[in-house]
């Protein structure tokens, strides 16, 4: 089962509402802020502070961003 279908099954199992939204959708949450380096990237590699191979990022089911007020 891929990531995402398998972090909604969960969601759904438990009575609560997901909605999955890919990167463009994420990154629209900070428009009007200072998105800070990296951006909105998989969580993974948000800080993470060691090099992942690129293979994780199908597998990780979500994107992580941090911004501030201008």
């Amino acid at each position: 089962m891929k990531p995402i279908a398998a972090t909604m099954q969960v969601y759904r199992a438990r009575g609560l509402h997901c909605r999955p939204r890919d990167q463009a959708e994420v990154t629209r949450f900070f428009d009007g802020l200072e998105l800070l380096e990296p951006g909105v990237v998989p969580i993974h590699r948000w800080r993470a502070g060691t090099e992942l191979p690129k293979d994780w990022d199908a597998k990780v089911p979500g994107y992580a961003g941090v911004a501030r007020k201008p």
